[in-house]
């Protein structure tokens, strides 16, 4: 088992597209939650012109309390969900390369059994998975560690959103591989899951909602959705005019059913390859 990390390593080590793709995903990640702050809520200064304080929905997202522990796990793990995007879509390239330039014929030729591929495969996704939520967890500690008096609150507190987010990355990095494994083609595939993702499971999402249906929760990528909500009513004190409340913890409900579909995607993949003619 270590023999097949080390090589999927090794393939991801030598992919100019891994380090651009995993550059781009760390400059991005961390220009946003460093500088998400420094945003001001309704673009205005937080002090008026004579320098006293403005109103209090005149204010940096800083000011509201962005960086505060323990809600910071809230809320930069809620913006870092919307960054998914680029790993999953590093791990549809690597995959639809072994399909395209049949190194995965090769690997096999030269001893690999199609589980070993597989498995090979696995690692890729949870190396590229690793280094994603790593970089995360390091980069709010780090400004944790620079906004707050731990002496009066618990770094780790409320630390349990890392996890979520893990699980929501998780579903949708499993999503996009069994359906790299079912089409086989990185393009197609990244069509397919922005359509599905963006579109057409919002629209169902919509239908199922406005028919007092529950069942929306339970549509393939619905339970990562939920996992981390927004945070920004609570955080700017307008929980009440909105008529939502922020949720300050994790649904478990929503962790269980976000495993259960990663499970089966793949799962799925599994039995995608081991039905194919290779």
């Amino acid at each position: 088992m270590t023999s097949l990390v080390k090589l999927e390593w090794l393939k991801l080590k030598g992919n100019r597209f891994f380090w651009i793709g995993l550059g781009l995903f760390l400059t991005l990640m961390v220009l946003l939650l460093v500088y998400f702050g420094d945003i001001n809520v309704f673009g205005q200064s937080s002090k008026n012109e004579e320098g006293a304080e403005a109103n209090m929905l005149e204010r940096s997202f800083g000011e509201a309390g962005l960086y505060n522990l323990p809600h910071i796990w809230q809320n930069l793990a809620y913006l870092a969900g919307f960054f998914k995007f680029i790993p999953a879509f590093i791990l549809i390239f690597f995959v639809a390369n072994e399909f395209q330039y049949r190194t995965l014929r090769q690997n096999i030729i030269d001893g690999l059994s199609e589980w070993q591929f597989f498995l090979s495969k696995f690692f890729g996704l949870l190396i590229i998975l690793g280094i994603s939520i790593g970089a995360i967890g390091l980069t709010i500690v780090i400004l944790a560690l620079q906004n707050n008096d731990l002496s009066e609150v618990s770094l780790w507190a409320s630390s349990e959103y890392l996890l979520a987010l893990f699980v929501e990355y998780l579903l949708y990095m499993s999503f996009c591989f069994f359906i790299v494994f079912l089409v086989k083609r990185s393009a197609i595939s990244i069509i397919i899951v922005l359509l599905y993702y963006l579109l057409i499971e919002q629209i169902a999402i919509g239908l199922l909602k406005a028919n007092g249906l529950g069942l929306w929760e339970y549509l393939p990528m619905s339970p990562g959705r939920e996992l981390i909500l927004q945070p920004f009513t609570r955080m700017l004190d307008i929980d009440m005019l909105t008529g939502r409340v922020s949720p300050v913890a994790v649904e478990m409900k929503y962790v269980w059913l976000s495993t259960l579909y990663s499970l089966i995607y793949l799962v799925g993949s599994w039995l995608l390859l081991k039905k194919r003619d290779l």
